[in-house]
């Protein structure tokens, strides 16, 4: 129906609590991954990019949904998830699109340690060639109680410390 209007299936499906999977990993393989796969197939059958959304520490998850052809994945709490360890699973291998730690650091973190939480996001899960899409939490500063100047430095941090792109903009400048 949508031929050229439609580059990508969207699904939410929160798969994580605060230290592991919902669902033992066994039942996840047996019960959800066939399912998965039949989606994930035919969206890529019609062209479209895969994204999953899930919030929690979905660790166990992602090298199950990377093999199942998941091609973005939106994880809103990166810390939990620890920042270094999904990067060396799944950095060049996903692209993500994240924020700072939605739990965790936007609501309570000070402006230089979300300054630092972006930088090794970019540094861990990005690439020179991209893999990293920056989202901010829909429903901004109210729906997570964060003060407007932590969502102002998460949003400078990346433009900051985006890799991609640097020397072109350095280049520009006088």
């Amino acid at each position: 129906r949508f031929p050229s209007g439609i580059h990508g299936f969207l699904s939410g499906d929160d798969w994580g609590h605060q230290k592991g999977l919902f669902v033992k990993p066994q039942v996840w393989d047996e019960f959800f991954k066939p399912r998965y796969k039949r989606i994930f197939d035919a969206v890529h059958k019609a062209g479209w990019h895969v994204w999953l959304h899930s919030c929690g520490k979905i660790n166990e998850a992602v090298e199950r949904l990377i093999g199942l052809g998941l091609d973005v994945l939106n994880a809103q709490q990166p810390r939990l998830m620890g920042i270094e360890e999904i990067g060396r699973m799944a950095r060049g291998r996903v692209c993500f699109l994240s924020e700072c730690d939605i739990q965790m650091t936007l609501p309570f973190a000070t402006p230089d340690e979300i300054r630092e939480e972006a930088r090794l996001i970019l540094e861990h899960w990005a690439t020179p060639d991209g893999g990293f899409i920056f989202k901010d939490y829909t429903g901004g500063e109210a729906a997570l109680a964060a003060p407007r100047e932590n969502t102002e430095a998460m949003l400078n941090a990346f433009l900051a410390f985006a890799p991609w792109g640097r020397k072109s903009r350095n280049e520009g400048e006088a």
